[in-house]
């Protein structure tokens, strides 16, 4: 479903108009763009929605492959320097450990991948870094607050460590409305279109707020907590007791 068809669903449900405007049910808003009053509160409910949708949890369709490149000498990496749409880390387990793995940036991915563990900053910082810093092939990482990797021993070559990563959300504009929700991060890789009735009833729920609608409120609630369940079910992973 595209962003346009989204608003115009979110149209349906409130009942909503313009000033003037006697358009049925769910065939307005016609573009993003432009619009006054009514419906351009409306477009921002529906893009607010499709943002915090995003990030509410660490969802499994945002979750890519990418990987970071560390040049012989050099112990840190920036991970938006290498990966545009990079958010956080999602690690490999094993055991209790998280870890991502590393090859030689010469002999290609398909070369021998061992496991780089990590370990908190705490834990990492006055330890791992205390001078005189060995070399050799990365074995552990970390991640300062502010997003930086650092590895040790500092690589005494070229290495690429291979990971999983949650991309940022896509901010859409007013002028995305032809874009299908179902296409971000790569096309036909996004929520299914069977799921998009929730982010429907999530925008729906941002107007009963704002708008005091008590009654509404509780039912575009209810429908969104029934509509999210099948999609925690799919792209969360299970609870560990």
């Amino acid at each position: 479903m595209n962003i346009l068809a989204i608003a115009q669903r979110v149209h349906l449900l409130t009942g909503l108009g313009s000033r003037g405007n006697t358009a049925k049910p769910g065939t307005v808003p016609t573009t993003l763009a432009g619009q006054t009053d009514e419906l351009a509160e409306l477009v921002e409910w529906v893009l607010m929605a499709l943002t915090n949708f995003q990030t509410m949890h660490k969802w499994g369709w945002l979750i890519q492959q990418g990987t970071l490149a560390f040049t012989s000498g050099d112990s840190t990496v920036v991970p938006t320097n290498g990966i545009a749409d990079y958010r956080e880390w999602a690690p490999f387990k094993q055991g209790g450990r998280r870890y991502v793995l590393r090859y030689l940036t010469a002999s290609g991915a398909t070369s021998t991948n061992l496991p780089v563990y990590f370990m908190e900053y705490a834990d990492f910082r006055g330890l791992r870094d205390r001078s005189p810093v060995a070399t050799g092939a990365p074995m552990y990482f970390t991640i300062h607050p502010d997003q930086t990797w650092e590895v040790y021993p500092t690589p005494d070559a070229n290495y690429t460590l291979k990971l999983d990563y949650l991309c940022k959300p896509k901010i859409y504009t007013t002028s995305d409305g032809t874009l299908n929700f179902e296409d971000w991060p790569s096309t036909g890789r996004g929520l299914p279109t069977e799921f998009h009735e929730a982010i429907v009833w999530y925008a729906v729920r941002y107007w009963a707020e704002t708008r005091k609608q008590l009654d509404t409120f509780q039912i575009a609630d209810r429908r969104f907590n029934e509509l999210i369940r099948p999609i925690k079910a799919r792209y969360l992973p299970a609870a560990r007791i």
